[in-house]
């Protein structure tokens, strides 16, 4: 049905996304304690949903071939999970903030690498 190539491409992105995911986890396990661990109680079932829609979000986009922040898909599993076992669980003024900032940080980001780069340019 898939040819082997499809099949290959599929788990390389598969293969990716875990270690992606565990490298998050291992990294920034200060963020995630700060967002959910010191929120809410921290339950196996929950931390396994959490890893699982992350990862599955990860995976279904890259195989579409849209572009995805692990470290997005992490926040919103936890959110979601969050507020899935208690509506009220869910600090929305943290969540509001950490939304401004995705937003904010891309044309930082993408302003100070053009600055760079046209730096870079003028130097060569």
């Amino acid at each position: 049905m898939f040819s082997s190539t499809i099949l290959s491409i599929i788990n390389i992105n598969s293969i990716s996304s875990v270690v992606v995911i565990t490298f998050i986890d291992l990294v920034f396990f200060t963020t995630l304690r700060f967002t959910y661990v010191t929120n809410c109680f921290y339950l196996h079932d929950s931390g396994f949903c959490i890893e699982v829609g992350a990862a599955l979000t990860v995976i279904v986009a890259s195989n579409i071939g849209i572009p995805i922040s692990t470290t997005h898909c992490k926040v919103g599993s936890i959110v979601f999970v969050g507020w899935f076992r208690a509506r009220a669980g869910v600090d929305w003024k943290l969540f509001r903030n950490i939304i401004i900032a995705w937003f904010v940080t891309l044309p930082i980001a993408g302003g100070l690498s053009a600055a760079f780069m046209y730096g870079f340019q003028q130097l060569l």
